[in-house]
């Protein structure tokens, strides 16, 4: 439609402030209200134009997470095969001896 040098509304922003215990996950980083109800407006809540919104995840931190929680997850699974193989072998001595 328009030219680059032209405005065009596009949608509008519903400004809302529901208490959050009122709130349940409905989707992908999407939220709704309990009872399916649609949030009334709050006046009070103002959005500031030309500003930028930082993340709320510490991008090191989390890597780290991860590369911990990865580490945490082999040793589990080399625990689990060290039981499978003892639990193998406890078998074969069992049948051998029995």
């Amino acid at each position: 439609g328009q030219g680059a040098e032209s405005l065009a509304q596009v949608d509008r922003l519903r400004l809302v402030n529901p208490p959050p215990e009122n709130l349940v996950r409905s989707g992908d980083a999407m939220f709704s209200l309990r009872d399916g109800s649609r949030a009334a407006v709050d006046p009070a809540v103002r959005i500031a134009s030309g500003q930028l919104e930082q993340s709320n995840v510490n991008p090191a931190g989390a890597l780290a997470d991860m590369i911990e929680m990865s580490r945490h997850y082999e040793m589990t699974i080399r625990a689990m095969n060290t039981a499978e193989e003892t639990d193998a072998a406890s078998t074969r001595l069992i049948r051998l001896n029995g």
